[in-house]
C-alpha cells in the first residue's frame, strides 16, 4: 500500500504520528534555512531512531538504514508529481512534491 504523508511547507516544523508497516512512528519534518532543505527525524515510543535525513527526490530515504532496528521495512520517498526530480522547497512541498510511504 502506498500513501502520502501530509506536510505543510509554510511552517518551520511539522510533527505527526504516522502508521507505517503496522507500527506508529513520530515524524518531525523541519526546514533548515541555512541550506534551504527539509530534514526528517523518525522516532518510536520516545526513542529517536534516525535524525537528520535530508529530504531529496529520487531515492528511498530509508535504504541506508536497513539494519536500524525498529524502522519500517517499506520505502519512504520524495515524489515529484510533475514527473521531474524536484527536491522539496517551501513553495512545492506538500503541493507538487510529496513525501510517500510504500509497504
Amino acid at each position: 500500500m502506498k500513501f502520502t504523508i501530509p506536510v505543510i511547507s509554510t511552517v518551520e516544523l511539522n510533527t505527526q504520528q504516522v502508521e507505517m508497516g503496522g507500527k506508529f512512528y513520530d515524524l518531525i519534518i523541519r526546514y533548515n534555512p541555512r541550506d534551504e532543505h527539509f530534514m526528517l527525524d523518525i522516532s518510536r515510543e520516545n526513542v529517536v531512531l534516525i535524525s537528520g535525513i535530508k529530504l531529496v527526490c529520487g531515492n528511498d530515504l530509508l535504504a541506508q538504514y536497513l539494519h536500524t532496528a525498529d524502522l519500517p521495512k517499506g520505502k519512504l520517498n520524495i515524489v515529484d508529481s510533475l514527473g521531474g526530480y524536484a527536491d522539496p522547497t517551501k513553495d512545492n512541498f506538500g503541493v507538487t512534491v510529496q513525501l510517500q510511504y510504500e509497504d
